[in-house]
């Protein structure tokens, strides 16, 4: 009786080893071809379209005169009251850029990397230079290349930009800094409909706020009033 259960035992655990490697398998096949069907134009760390980058021969002309620069931005929600787990009902801050790159147009608040600052610590400058807001700095979530060119159509402007997550609690009021002509929140469904705004600006949304949805990102409970 022992010996007769004991074989149906391994029996039984060697069936389910092979269901279990079987499933393993579809699932990876699964997820292959979503990844390979998923592939478009934008990288997965760069929001920008990669036709808008410059060609080889026009990178040549500058390319031994000057490095690029390392900025940051920050994906800044203001935390609701009462958090509700629709983040397209938060409202997210976006400024109007006051001086050159970007005159004009919508992006999130930020700026360049200073000499022997630290990534935190420049997220935290730049937020409160431009917004007078002293975020709560959460994870980083896209790095990419940002181009900006002059008239003549000749690059004038290459930012490595790293973005990144943050927060404020819901009484946050911005205040618009020296460079940035306006400083205001933004439904994140509205904010998604922006036109003009800096290329890649939509993608960025979206894929913060996909982190949050997804329970990737813990909302601090210091910005929670």
């Amino acid at each position: 009786m022992f010996i007769s259960s004991a074989k149906n035992f391994f029996i039984r655990r060697q069936v389910w080893s092979l269901y279990c490697k079987q499933r393993l398998c579809q699932n990876t096949t699964r997820f292959t071809f979503y990844a390979q069907t998923r592939k478009s134009k934008v990288d997965a760390t760069n929001f920008r379209d990669k036709d808008s980058i410059p060609k080889e021969e026009d990178r040549s002309e500058v390319g031994d005169k000057q490095l690029p620069l390392v900025g940051v931005g920050m994906a800044l929600f203001r935390v609701p009251p009462i958090p509700t787990i629709r983040y397209s009902e938060w409202e997210i801050l976006l400024i109007e850029r006051g001086s050159e790159p970007g005159k004009g147009q919508w992006s999130f608040p930020g700026g360049k990397v200073e000499f022997g600052e630290t990534l935190s610590e420049a997220f935290l400058r730049e937020v409160k230079e431009e917004t007078g807001l002293k975020p709560v700095v959460g994870p980083i979530f896209g790095v990419f290349d940002s181009f900006f060119s002059n008239k003549e159509g000749k690059l004038e402007f290459h930012f490595v930009i790293v973005d990144a997550i943050g927060f404020v609690s819901s009484d946050a009021k911005p205040i618009p800094g020296d460079d940035v002509k306006d400083a205001r929140w933004f439904k994140v469904d509205r904010a998604l409909k922006l036109e003009n705004c800096t290329k890649g600006l939509s993608e960025a949304i979206e894929r913060a706020v996909s982190l949050l949805e997804r329970g990737h990102v813990q909302i601090p409970s210091s910005v929670q009033k």
